[in-house]
């Protein structure tokens, strides 16, 4: 199971955080346009992004990637308990208009590392 929760502190800074309760659990294969387009950080265990044709990194503990927009892609935990963050470089995405009522908010002021610039 993958928990999702949205930080956002102005619309210019928004992510998403995912906590993978089992290794394998996986955010399928998927791709964004430019407004939903974003990058990953792992924050806690290792991940592995995975993108259309098969490429593979692992991700550990304070390691990001950038991903291409469009660019089909997949994220997988490898240990129990992997945190992931996906920082939305334009903001946030209009498909998540209605967040507030999908996912838990994660408060600021919990949080030890940047949303970015």
């Amino acid at each position: 199971m993958i928990h999702q929760h949205w930080l956002e502190q102005t619309h210019e800074r928004f992510a998403m955080l995912y906590v993978f309760e089992q290794r394998g659990d996986t955010l399928g294969l998927h791709a964004h346009n430019a407004d939903e387009h974003h990058n990953v950080a792992c924050l806690t265990g290792r991940i592995q992004v995975t993108v259309a044709g098969g490429t593979r990194w692992v991700l550990i503990t304070g390691m990001d990637m950038a991903l291409k927009v469009g660019e089909p892609h997949e994220v997988t935990a490898l240990d129990p308990g992997s945190v992931s963050l996906h920082r939305y470089p334009n903001g946030k995405p209009r498909a998540y208009a209605d967040i507030t009522e999908r996912y838990a908010q994660v408060p600021l002021r919990q949080m030890t590392f940047p949303l970015g610039d």
